[in-house]
């Protein structure tokens, strides 16, 4: 029995031998695919940490740009809005003119207006009433300078301020309204030259 005992005693010593060499040999590889493992996840971590800045830095600029673009029509929209509310203010200040100033204004626009032949103006009725009373002569002056006639032909509820000139059936509208929707473009001009530079 001494000898099966010795070939089962060498058997187990072989087979734990075996045992720990297979065991060795897997800590091995687990320690290697252990490490492995954690050098392509440090890895793979540095490639998504650089992805996430990139996407973050392209949204800030994104973020960025649209907040100067808005920026910049706010801007332009208050801008835009104060030159409307200036030419508002012009055409409102000439039609409150003192009674002067504002006839020596259609005057100056009679001046320019006035051609040959026989022509009639039409005014608002307000302006009927508070008209100086030579008025009327030195419009009739004027347009005999440029060899035509001008009479004061009435009023018309169409007009606020300015005046209606007729010539026959062709009427020239030089009420102020009419002027200054005309000349928007250009007045927008002046004033923005004015405010901004």
């Amino acid at each position: 029995m001494a000898g099966i005992e010795k070939i089962i005693s060498s058997i187990k010593a072989s087979a734990e031998t075996k045992a720990a060499e297979i065991i060795s040999e897997a800590e091995a590889k687990a320690a290697d695919l252990l490490e492995k493992t954690r050098k392509e996840c440090l890895v793979y971590s540095v490639e998504e940490n650089a992805k996430s800045d990139k996407k973050i830095e392209l949204a800030v600029k994104r973020y960025n740009a649209q907040s100067e673009q808005a920026a910049k029509l706010i801007f332009l929209n208050a801008r835009q809005n104060m030159i409307e509310s200036t030419i508002t203010k012009a055409l409102e200040s000439l039609e409150k003119a003192p009674a002067e100033e504002y006839f020596g204004t259609l005057l100056k626009l009679i001046e320019k207006s006035a051609g040959k032949g026989d022509g009639e103006l039409f005014v608002s009725e307000e302006d009927m009433k508070r008209m100086p009373t030579d008025f009327a002569a030195e419009a009739a002056k004027i347009a005999a300078s440029k060899g035509g006639t001008l009479k004061i032909a009435g009023t018309s509820g169409d007009i606020k301020s300015g005046f209606i000139l007729k010539y026959g059936q062709i009427e020239e509208n030089c009420t102020f309204k009419a002027l200054f929707e005309e000349n928007h473009d250009k007045l927008q001009d002046i004033v923005n030259s004015i405010l901004w530079n």
